[in-house]
């Protein structure tokens, strides 16, 4: 399993740490960050039996990224919409524990990846 532009991905035994790595946007949730956690949760690598999902840089994730989205035509931003509803499922149905560590901001999509989680630990 490789590192995304937007994720970092430790193996630690049989733990998967996923860290949203876009720090200067609040790890507000892009294309490249979608697409990370779908490429990880479609194909979890084999021996990880949990995954730990948190952001770097003292924030979870702020939501949709805003300058991304509006660069994008309404139909695909309700195609991009969906695919992320898919992820999330993919996250909550998969069959992998999956952790969230919460930290700053948490809110819209990053809710949403949030309460797809198992478990949801704040942090200070």
């Amino acid at each position: 399993m490789t590192d995304t532009p937007a994720i970092r991905i430790e193996i630690e035994g049989d733990i998967a740490i996923l860290t949203f790595d876009r720090a200067h946007k609040r790890n507000a949730m892009n294309t490249a960050l979608v697409n990370g956690l779908d490429a990880f949760f479609s194909h979890p690598p084999e021996g990880v039996n949990v995954a730990i999902l948190r952001g770097d840089g003292g924030y979870f994730c702020a939501g949709l990224d805003l300058e991304e989205h509006e660069q994008r035509p309404s139909v695909e931003g309700a195609y991009h919409s969906r695919n992320w509803h898919r992820v999330a499922d993919a996250i909550e149905f998969g069959g992998l524990p999956v952790i969230c560590v919460l930290t700053g901001a948490v809110i819209g999509g990053g809710l949403e990846i949030a309460t797809a989680t198992h478990v949801r630990l704040r942090r200070a």
